[in-house]
């Protein structure tokens, strides 16, 4: 199969994979807070999902490096996904008045988030193994354009399924969603296999590999502004709520999160495109200069046109700089602990969110929102200066 049937099918599977995963959160959301009617069910709904990326993330990519047949470990954790989602549906439809359901559902929200905490690695180290290094940023690209088409779809269809007659419809296509995607998985052809070294498997040698890991220059960088990036960011929905409640348009909420969505959309394509002409280093450059843009234009803006381009512009940033990260992590590290070090490097990262939503918010409290989007654009210009100047010193 060539690259350009690879990425095709990769890339639809990847949208229908989102759709699956997002739609199945969504309904989760949903039970949790309106069946149920219980703001810390919804809580605990949360930590379940984060949870295995910070618990279980480095074990899960060690285990995924150890797997000859990554196409094949795509297949099968859809398979469970799938089955454990009708399951559910079937669960829902015949006892949906049971008490012990919202505990079922609990249980199966954790396996399901500790499944997709599997699958993500598996793709990416699929596509770094059966990609030209010189096209990953193009594979990648296609990915997230299709995975942010299959949120958007999930979104919308999750509202009309939203109903305690009709959620279990709504798991019973999710559970189908990923029968789809791995229709297309099959379809794949002539996978090469993972090439496996000797390796350590002390815990500790494990770990001076990844410290090694992050020894490179280049890897270094990206995980400070990655740290900072989430860091930043995470609080999305309070920096959106607190604008609209500045600019007095509580409507605004819901086209923050359209702009900002279809700036994610525009810049996945557009990477496609610009990839051919521009180096990483620019995405890269380009990403971390328009986080503090953007929250300089939040500390000052007035108007509602020129904050939903603010919101537009900063989901250009996320495809751009996720895409350039993911690529350059494929070209640096060595494939036997690829899956490896990126389950590490998120589950790293999703301790950070936390985090940020307890401080930030405190903060944005305290001295108001306007004050706390200055200084975050001048702390992240300084960050996004430096990098810059290392950036272009790394070579990649």
């Amino acid at each position: 199969m060539n690259e350009h049937h690879f990425s095709m099918r990769i890339s639809l599977s990847e949208g229908i994979n989102t759709f699956g995963s997002m739609l199945s959160k969504l309904l989760f959301v949903y039970y949790l807070s309106s069946v149920t009617n219980s703001v810390i069910l919804v809580g605990y709904l949360s930590i379940l999902l984060i949870a295995p990326a910070i618990l279980f993330g480095p074990f899960i990519g060690s285990f995924i490096d150890k797997v000859k047949n990554l196409k094949k470990a795509g297949i099968v954790i859809n398979l469970l996904s799938s089955v454990l989602l009708l399951f559910l549906s079937i669960f829902i439809f015949y006892f949906q008045n049971e008490s012990w359901l919202t505990i079922l559902i609990l249980i199966i929200a954790f396996i399901n988030a500790l499944l997709s905490e599997a699958y993500d690695p598996t793709v990416l180290k699929l596509i770094r193994n059966t990609i030209r290094p010189e096209n990953y940023g193009d594979v990648l690209s296609k990915v997230t354009s299709f995975s942010t088409m299959g949120a958007i779809i999930a979104s919308l269809i999750s509202g009309l399924l939203m109903s305690k007659h009709t959620i279990w419809i709504g798991f019973a296509l999710d559970g189908i969603s990923f029968i789809g995607a791995n229709i297309l998985l099959l379809q794949i052809t002539n996978v090469p296999q993972t090439i496996h070294e000797e390796i350590d498997n002390h815990t500790g040698n494990k770990f001076k590999s990844f410290l090694s890991d992050f020894q490179k220059p280049i890897v270094t960088l990206i995980f400070i502004t990655s740290f900072s990036y989430n860091f930043i960011l995470a609080p999305f929905q309070v920096y959106s709520s607190s604008l609209a409640h500045l600019l007095s348009n509580a409507r605004l909420i819901g086209l923050f999160q359209i702009s900002y969505t279809l700036g994610i959309l525009s810049a996945s394509t557009l990477y496609s495109k610009l990839s051919k002409k521009w180096a990483d280093k620019w995405f890269f450059i380009t990403a971390i200069t328009i986080v503090p843009l953007v929250f300089l234009i939040w500390s000052i803006s007035k108007y509602e046109l020129i904050t939903l381009l603010a919101f537009f512009i900063l989901g250009i940033a996320i495809p751009f700089y996720n895409i350039t990260s993911k690529s350059l992590f494929m070209r640096t590290i060595d494939e036997s602990r690829y899956a490896t070090f990126m389950a590490t490097y998120s589950s790293i990262l999703g301790m950070v969110q936390p985090l940020s939503l307890l401080i930030l918010p405190a903060l944005i409290t305290t001295f108001n929102f306007k004050r706390v989007a200055l200084f975050v654009a001048l702390a992240y210009a300084v960050i996004a200066f430096a990098g810059n100047k290392v950036f272009r010193m790394v070579k990649e």
